[in-house]
């Protein structure tokens, strides 16, 4: 290999620049499949498209097309993900989600899939019986056809909202109200167990306090979570209770705020989110000052 007037190996510079170039390309390749699907604001703010080398080229695209990270969109035609920790705020969505494509879909969620049937009778003596059988398919009707695919489109909304973990749990039901019911008693459970759950919220409700130099919108953020798990779980407390605890749950630094609120004309009909923008001015305009 020989050196050039400067003693550089020039054989050399241009393995380095051909490596270069390759590397370039590489780079240019998992740009574009990592922007050829639509990417989540979640996406774009983790920047996974990052500078990676040919060797690691086909690492970085596995890595980002791997199912367990792939990331919940905002969209309307995308269902919410269940990671295996917000079946509470999943199954809410779930529900909303189902509803909005086609409120037949979530009835065989909620019901049952429809199972076409014939009736048949028979005359013994004097006497006529009638026998239910399923209808065979050569039988069925464009009816009978669309509304047991109702059943399949609902188990297909299902298993794209679920990771791999529930899906090989899941993945031998024939139904969709036996995968929502399945995915009910293994994330939220059954009886003693769901009434513990509402039993632990509940005395964490009970406990609630403001922390110190606690800011409002954080302490509402805690106390919001409370609230909508317990009512995710059936158990809803009344507004206005709701609104007396928010009331004993802050620091001593707000106690003159809290009589004015008592005294107020509008105290009995203050709603929860009245109260939450009463207190957030009240932070912004005096608190803070002081």
């Amino acid at each position: 290999m020989m050196p050039d007037q400067y003693g550089k190996k020039v054989g050399s510079d241009r393995n380095s620049n051909k490596n270069s170039c390759h590397d370039k390309d590489s780079e240019t390749n998992v740009q574009a499949l990592l922007h050829h699907r639509s990417l989540s604001d979640d996406e774009q703010k983790l920047n996974v498209s990052k500078v990676v080398t040919s060797n690691e080229t086909k690492r970085e695209v596995d890595r980002v097309f791997t199912f367990d990270e792939v990331f919940e969109g905002q969209c309307y035609h995308r269902p919410p993900l269940l990671n295996g920790t917000n079946y509470l705020y999943w199954k809410n969505r779930m529900a909303i989600w189902i509803k909005s494509q086609d409120l037949r879909i979530w009835d065989v969620i909620e019901n049952g899939n429809h199972v076409p049937i014939k009736t048949t009778s028979k005359e013994v003596g004097e006497v006529e019986t009638s026998t239910e059988e399923l209808k065979p398919k050569s039988e069925w009707t464009d009816d009978h056809y669309k509304k047991v695919s109702f059943n399949f489109k609902a188990i297909n909304y299902l298993h794209c909202a679920i990771t791999q973990n529930d899906y090989m749990m899941i993945c031998t039901c024939e139904t969709a109200k036996e995968i929502w019911d399945k995915l009910s008693i293994t994330h939220e459970g059954i009886g003693h167990v769901k009434q513990s759950k509402i039993s632990h919220l509940v005395h964490e409700y009970e406990l609630f306090r403001m922390k110190e130099d606690e800011k409002i919108e954080d302490m509402f953020g805690r106390f919001s979570n409370i609230i909508a798990s317990l009512n995710l779980l059936g158990r809803k407390i009344p507004e206005r209770e709701v609104v007396r605890k928010i009331l004993r749950s802050l620091t001593p630094q707000w106690n003159s705020k809290v009589i004015a609120i008592k005294e107020g004309i509008n105290y009995d009909g203050l709603t929860y989110d009245q109260l939450r923008g009463n207190l957030i001015t009240h932070e912004i305009t005096f608190l803070k000052k002081s």
